[in-house]
């Protein structure tokens, strides 16, 4: 009979307890290895939940500014004239509430179409060597950078 040489000790693959944690720093402080981490332990739902807070508040502090900017344009001045019982104050207070939520949910929805389409592409062109989750994982904690980046830069010069 012949004699089957099986290695039964199993390699486990080392646990990255606390990555998603420890990815909000080090996707500034060491990218290259924290991707290559993400790619073995993708982490969702931490990324995703600081975006909507982010996305929020920012929307919420700049919802005047915004409501400003869409009132000096020619064309919403002309729809407002042509909407009876729709004053400036009527409108600021239904873009006060509307611009958070809806910018806030263009924003949570945008890695999801980029993961969907890196997967398309990568399926179709690469072969499908990434899943869908790395690439959600990738394209939230690349969205966190390009939020963060800049009160990084700003804090770290200062």
């Amino acid at each position: 009979m012949p004699e089957t040489n099986l290695d039964m000790s199993a390699t486990a693959l080392p646990e990255n307890k606390g990555l998603a944690l420890r990815g909000l720093w080090e996707v500034f402080t060491a990218p290259t290895s924290f991707f290559q981490k993400l790619a073995e332990s993708p982490k969702i739902l931490l990324p995703w939940i600081l975006i909507g807070i982010i996305a929020a508040i920012s929307f919420i502090l700049m919802a005047d500014v915004i409501f400003e900017t869409q009132w000096q344009n020619p064309e919403f001045q002309e729809q407002m004239q042509n909407s009876p019982g729709m004053t400036k104050e009527r409108m600021q207070s239904i873009m006060a509430v509307t611009t958070p939520i809806f910018g806030t949910l263009a924003l949570l929805l945008a890695p999801l179409l980029i993961a969907a389409l890196a997967s398309f592409w990568g399926n179709f062109v690469f072969g499908g060597q990434a899943t869908f989750r790395q690439l959600l994982s990738v394209s939230l904690y690349g969205e966190l950078l390009y939020f963060l980046a800049p009160w990084y830069c700003c804090c770290r010069w200062c």
